[in-house]
């Protein structure tokens, strides 16, 4: 016992040392980010699926305009979890900063277009197809953490509210007449793990 109290001792003495000598992630210019992201809808698409699962990579490029605040232009690229389509957002962003700490909470709000590739695929009926004509705007707020590893390498760690708006679906039978159209606003949870360099 008395040797875990002299090792707590010994841990609380030294934390502040250890954190006053943590590295500054740069304080202005360029970096750039590299994220798995997922996505799954509150929000049924009223063809079958009760819930929508994207994943995928998020690339963003930003420039640091001072240690807490950013501007950022991303791209990602997400795949349905049954195949149905994949997209490409396009999204400009800004980010900010509230501590001056090696760990610190961060926000990003971004708006942007989503590009849909993969446009067809099957419903719960296999016998039946689905074509997203077009993706529509998307925006959203992430919530995060971010961990300084040295100046040019840092950890990210967010979930946040995503929204796709102006969707519009064709559902196909076996002889390729259509069946069914229609559109969604889709409210998404989001879930992020990178890295910022």
């Amino acid at each position: 016992m008395k040797r875990l109290l002299s090792i707590l001792a010994l841990l609380s003495l030294l934390t502040p040392a250890l954190m006053a000598q943590y590295p500054h992630f740069r304080e202005w210019g360029f970096y750039g980010t590299a994220s798995y992201t997922m996505m799954t809808s509150f929000t049924s698409y009223k063809i079958g699926h009760p819930t929508v699962t994207l994943n995928g990579v998020q690339l963003t490029g930003g420039f640091q305009i001072r240690r807490q605040t950013c501007v950022e232009l991303g791209v990602a690229f997400l795949a349905h979890n049954r195949n149905t389509f994949t997209q490409v957002p396009i999204t400009i962003g800004l980010r900010t900063h509230y501590l001056d700490r090696r760990i610190t909470p961060f926000t990003e709000l971004y708006v942007g277009y989503a590009i849909p590739l993969k446009k067809t695929g099957p419903t719960t009926n296999e016998a039946t197809t689905m074509k997203v004509n077009t993706m529509g705007v998307t925006a959203g707020l992430n919530i995060g953490a971010r961990y300084t590893v040295t100046r040019r390498f840092c950890l990210n760690l967010y979930v946040g509210w995503n929204l796709y708006m102006n969707n519009y679906y064709t559902i196909y039978d076996a002889n390729k007449l259509p069946i069914a159209e229609g559109s969604w606003l889709a409210h998404n949870f989001r879930f992020g793990l990178g890295a910022m360099f």
